[in-house]
């Protein structure tokens, strides 16, 4: 009869067994996924060789006949990408054409409005060299000439007046106390003080000598601003005597003929900048079809073979071997039927590992049968 201890002994090595037993079951399981992983991998990538292979001879024209849906639908892919690629490629140059078209008529556009722009000034310079003859325009010059020499001479006063003021108002700037009462508007009726404050402004005044400096301090400023006001106004008074002389010279230059001269100049300006306009947009579509173009070839040099490509390898993955087989017999390359013997091999490997799992193709011994040499 057993004793506890041995029973207890009994019962951990059971245990123990089952224990280690488990852990052979997880490794393996793990290993058997990872088989399962791997063979999925390679399975996918001998399906995109396949593909691959199928796709370059269909491109050489070397397999046209007997296609699958999926491969008709590759084929589609390709030559709707062709069509967009070609179709982007006429309109770039039709668009070149039209952009070089419309800088060379914008360029003689220019030449035009140069040979105007010339007729324009040798006219108007003709024109003023007439009328400076005239004691009407003499005349009117020096009276033009006499108000703009007291605006001057107004302007140098007032800026002379400014360029001093900061001189002369530093002492008052510098005193806190005449500063802080000067901010407060004491002594004028903007004075807000009341009571106490009003009463300890007023003691300030007295104690720096406001009353007296204030009308000192507010004088130095006013004189600048008084001297500007009147430099602006005899700056404006100018413009009477100014255009006196240009109506002189105004009429001098159209009885010279220059509003015709003008008129040819303000209609090639306006065509000029309708060609401007035209060269910039044209420009614009160019930029466009590029960009298009661009995102078209993006990345990959053809986009379309790997949509192709995947597309031919789903279609594929649906096949039994015996199938794929066949469809390899269409090709005059083998290189293609070697790729279905490896996805076979894969398959007899994966089902010696795996004895309990049906097959998952069709019978392998009748694949094998076919196999042409």
């Amino acid at each position: 009869m057993w004793t506890g201890r041995q029973t207890l002994s009994s019962i951990e090595s059971a245990i123990a067994k089952l224990h280690g037993e488990e852990g052979q079951l997880d490794g393996a399981l793990r290993s058997a996924v990872g088989d399962a992983e791997r063979l999925r991998k390679e399975r996918s990538d001998a399906l995109r060789e396949l593909a691959r292979i199928k796709l370059d001879e269909m491109t050489a024209g070397k397999l046209v006949d007997n296609l699958d849906a999926g491969e008709r639908r590759a084929v589609q892919i390709l030559d709707d990408y062709r069509m967009r690629i070609a179709a982007a490629t006429e309109r770039r140059e039709a668009l070149l054409k039209e952009v070089a078209a419309a800088e060379a008529e914008r360029h003689t556009a220019a030449a035009a409005m140069e040979v105007a722009l010339e007729a324009v000034d040798s006219l108007r310079a003709q024109a003023e060299a007439s009328v400076q003859a005239t004691e009407e325009w003499r005349a009117a010059k020096t009276a033009r000439d006499a108000v703009e020499a007291i605006a001057a001479e107004a302007e140098k006063k007032a800026t002379a007046s400014e360029d001093e003021l900061g001189a002369k108002k530093k002492p008052y700037d510098d005193d806190p106390l005449f500063a802080y009462l000067w901010r407060r508007r004491f002594g004028t009726s903007q004075y807000a003080g009341t009571g106490i404050a009003r009463a300890v402004d007023r003691m300030v005044a007295e104690f720096v000598g406001f009353t007296d400096a204030r009308p000192n301090y507010a004088a130095l400023i006013e004189i600048p601003l008084r001297l500007r006001e009147h430099a602006t106004a005899k700056r404006a008074a100018l413009e009477q005597p100014q255009g006196v002389l240009s109506e002189i010279e105004r009429r001098a230059m159209l009885a010279a003929g220059v509003e015709a001269k003008e008129k040819t100049l303000a209609e090639a300006r306006h065509r000029l900048a309708v060609l401007d306009d035209t060269v910039e947009k044209k420009h614009g579509l160019l930029r466009d079809v590029d960009q298009s173009r661009a995102v078209l070839v993006a990345g990959d040099s053809n986009p379309a073979y790997n949509e192709a490509l995947s597309t031919i390898a789903a279609a594929d993955s649906k096949d039994d071997l015996r199938t794929l087989y066949m469809e390899a017999r269409r090709t005059p390359t083998t290189a293609d039927e070697a790729v279905v013997r490896r996805l076979d091999d894969r398959r007899d490997h994966h089902q010696d590992g795996h004895r309990d799992h049906p097959p998952a193709c069709g019978d392998g011994g009748a694949f094998r049968s076919t196999r042409r040499g």
